[in-house]
Order: structure tokens, then sequence, then C-alpha cells
């Protein structure tokens, strides 16, 4: 089916709201959380005096080891910097009028609860007596997780995971997880991590070497369609349900601290059907659109892929977002149909990233680029499901999963990361993207969309953890700018 042929374009009444203001102030969070953090010079203060006296003419004299206080030296420059003109000084007021509403929140509503609630949590040994409860054995290395996460606009889900530890060698890993949320609400995912060498050698190409295997078990009818491009127009989602049952193995071999490769083979089965219309973020059930026929890969499909995916990095360190350095990470991934139909497929593409520690104690701010491309071989043309897309945990996060869908993505983000306790980062983004045509066709800075937020996040096991984050997206440059959506997620979220 043509991309042209998918897109829809639905205009609806909506109070008109601009996201410049709103971007402002999200910045202006940013730059008074980072006054309030740069430490300042400490107020020099003087001894105690030595001698208190009152001369003849009634006035009182102050001594300091013998010196009047007139007499005294000036206090030295510790802080290395000159003393700001009168003029500047009074400037100051300015951006601190201007900024106070910002940082009576930033103090106030999210730094001083969260100190608190940190020293109570830590004060009363909250984290020993969880892991305690969760954990079994006397090394804790099996415990068992209850989870939950709200996503809201989509179906919430309640859920267990549970890890294994050096099992059944050391540094294997064992990850499961189950979630229900409802009616024809499924996911089962397991995921098993074999180490073949983790003894960094000068004699070995590889120091850390593993093989990957991965199940997943997913239904679940609150998938959103919005069409595919660069949709224009305040976009309906039409839901549709998607049944997928996938495998994999991969072979990831980490060279240096962060460089690494990875190879991967899988299979995938997916099968699709209306979905649940009852969603609060669909306007209506994807059978509503007409011949669900024209969309492509509706009817089915098994998906046989090879991907290898390359990760260079300059940063110090284990895999975190601390560190100054840079990051390229290109992918490559061939697809075919092993069904029978007219599926086959290269994915590829590269993600660029700049990262620069403000401190050296994990403030970071960071730049990232993402170019993904989806091409057909010969005749045969990609299922809707399999095109390159944005949205969700990644690029354009005040979206839902796979608002932009398309041959080809571009986005655009900047970011700021900072710790907020030993287990929690905070962090705020601004980003811009779109989908577009084959090879960006149609691309232009008109069309990209705009999404910005905060949230905090757990810095421990990267296979999943705790996420809270609120963002915004708005409508393309040239059609005002204004919030289209809102999204709020709270819970556990898969990192696999």
């Amino acid at each position: 089916m043509r991309e042209r042929d998918l897109r829809r374009r639905h205009h609806r009444a909506r109070p008109a709201l601009t996201a410049t203001p709103v971007a402002f102030i999200f910045f202006a969070l940013l730059i008074a959380s980072a006054v309030s953090a740069s430490p300042g010079a400490a107020a020099a203060e003087p001894p105690p005096p030595r001698s208190l006296s009152l001369d003849p003419g009634g006035s009182l004299t102050l001594e300091y080891e013998g010196t009047p206080l007139e007499s005294r030296r000036q206090a030295p420059d510790y802080d290395g910097r000159a003393a700001a003109p009168q003029g500047a000084r009074g400037l100051l007021w300015i951006p601190r009028v201007l900024l106070a509403p910002v940082w009576v929140v930033s103090e106030y509503v999210i730094r001083r609860p969260l100190g608190a609630f940190a020293t109570w949590f830590e004060k009363n040994a909250v984290s020993n007596r969880v892991v305690n409860a969760l954990t079994f054995g006397s090394s804790g290395k099996v415990g068992i997780v209850p989870t939950a996460l709200l996503d809201f606009g989509l179906r919430p889900s309640v859920g267990v995971y549970a890890f294994i530890n050096d099992v059944p060698t050391d540094d294997d890993h064992l990850r499961l997880h189950f979630a229900w949320g409802g009616p024809r609400w499924l996911r089962f995912t397991l995921r098993e991590r074999i180490a073949i060498n983790d003894s960094p050698s000068p004699n070995l190409a590889f120091a850390d070497t593993r093989v990957n295997l991965e199940f997943v078990f997913e239904r679940r009818p609150d998938h959103l369609f919005y069409g595919v491009g660069a949709v224009e127009g305040d976009a309906r989602a039409a839901a549709y349900e998607r049944t997928e049952i996938s495998g994999s193995v991969g072979l990831e071999a980490v060279f240096g601290e962060l460089d690494g490769i990875d190879v991967s083979l899988g299979l995938s089965r997916n099968r699709f059907r209306n979905g649940d219309e009852g969603v609060e973020k669909a306007d209506l059930g994807i059978d509503d659109l007409g011949d669900t026929s024209l969309i492509d890969g509706f009817g089915g499909y098994l998906l046989g892929s090879a991907r290898v995916a390359l990760q260079l990095d300059s940063r110090p360190g284990d895999l975190t977002e601390r560190g100054t350095g840079f990051r390229v990470a290109p992918f490559l991934e061939a697809a075919a149909d092993l069904g029978g139909r007219e599926h086959t497929m290269l994915r590829y593409g590269a993600d660029l990233g700049a990262f620069f520690d403000l401190d050296r104690r994990g403030r970071v701010l960071s730049l990232h680029q993402r170019l993904h491309f989806a091409d057909p071989l010969g005749d045969s043309t990609i299922p809707f499901t399999e095109l390159v897309a944005m949205g969700g945990t990644q690029f354009m996060r005040g979206f839902h999963e796979g608002r932009f869908r398309g041959r080809s993505t571009f986005s655009a983000l900047i970011q700021y990361s900072y710790p907020v306790w030993a287990f929690l980062d905070g962090y705020a983004w601004y980003s811009v993207g779109n989908a577009f045509g084959a090879h960006l066709d149609g691309f232009s800075l008109g069309a990209l969309a705009g999404s910005f937020g905060l949230g905090l996040r757990s810095n421990g096991d990267r296979d999943g953890g705790i996420t809270f984050a609120f963002g915004m997206g708005t409508r393309r440059f040239d059609e005002g700018f204004e919030i289209e959506n809102y999204r709020l997620v709270f819970g556990f979220q898969q990192g696999f």
C-alpha cells in the first residue's frame, strides 16, 4: 500500500496551547537548578574579638589579635574571582525575580521532599529490609519483585519480575518478567546471558564475550496506529491488537570499556486484529479505517532476521551516561518473511551522541541524533510494524510508542541528567523529529514535531528499573507547534 494512502488528516478543535512558553519555563527550571547547585564562595567571617574597649568619646572599639578592626587586612580572594561591579550585582535581581517561581518549585516541591524521603529511607535502613524481603539465599543471587506500569492513556499492567544470577556458572544472568493488563493483555519475557569469557586479558581481542538468548510472548489490544510517514494535522489513533511470539540468539563481544559488537539471529510470528476501542488514546478501532488488507502486513507474517550492531564509545567506566565522550552506534539488519509473503527488507541507521560531564559528579549534558531507515528489496513490501518508528521509551518520549512510523525517521535530542540519590537519577529532555518517506523524502524543518519533559529513573539493573516521567508532544512546526499530547508514565519498565 502506498504511504499517502495511509496518511489521514483529521482536525479537531482544541485549545491552542503553544509550546514556546512551556518550553521556556521548562528550560528555566534547568537554569535554576544549575544556579542553585553551583558552589558559591563562602562568606568570610572574622575571628572572635580578643578585646572590647570604650574610648573617652564613648565609642566601642573591637580588637583582633591586638589590631583594631579598622586596620585589619582585607580578606583574601579565596575563590579567585574579582568582585562584581555594583551595576552587575543589581542586574542579578532580574533573573532572580523571573525565575523565583521556578526555583520555589524546584526547591520545595522536588529537592527538599526528595531529600527528606532519602534521609528517612537511609536512616531506617528501608533498602536493606526490602532487599532481604525480595531476595533469597545468603548472597542474594535470586530475587522476585512485584511490578506495575501505568502509561496513562493505555491499559495499566501488573506483574512479577524475577532474576537469578551466577546460574549455572559465574556471571550468567537469567531474567524473567510476567505482566498482565486485563482481558487479552499478556506479556512474558525470558532472557538468559551466558558468559563465555569475562576476564580481561591483553592477549584476548575481546575481553568480555557472552551469548544472549531471548524469548518473548506478547498480546496487547492497546497498540496505536497513527498512519505512516509525516502524518499531518491532529492525528487520530486507531487501536489494534498484536500477538507476537519471538525468539533470538546473539553473540555480544565487548572490547575496551564500552566498545562492542552484537550479532544476532531472530524469528518472529505476528498476528493482528481489531483493538480495544475503549483505550483512552484511541479514537476508533483499526477496522473502522476500512479495508485493513491495504495495510501492509496486517494479515500476519513470519519474519526471520539477522542483525549486526556496533558501538564505539569513548566514555570511561561502565554502561552509564556519566563521563565526557562520544558515542557512535550503527546497525544493519536484513529480514524476510518465511511464510511465503513478499516481505523482504533492510533496516539500517545509526545513533550519535556527545556527552559532557559538567562537574564530574554525574551532571551530564548530552546531545543525540538518530537516523534510521527501512528499505524493501525488489518489489516486496514492509509490514507496518516493521517500519522504523519513534515514541515510547527513547526518542520523542512525549508520545506513545509508534506515534511516528515510516520508511525513515530523524530525531535530535538534548538531555540533562543528574544524580538525585544513590539509586535514582533525574533527567530532562527536549527533542524534535518525525517519520518520513524513503531516505527522508519530504524532510523539512517545518515538518518536525517537538517533545520535552522530565523524569526520574533507577540506575541499577540495565534489564529493568523504576521510572517516572512526564512529557509533552507538540504538532509540527509548520502547524503552529501547539501541544498535541501529554504522557505520564510511572512504574517498572523493561530495558530489554
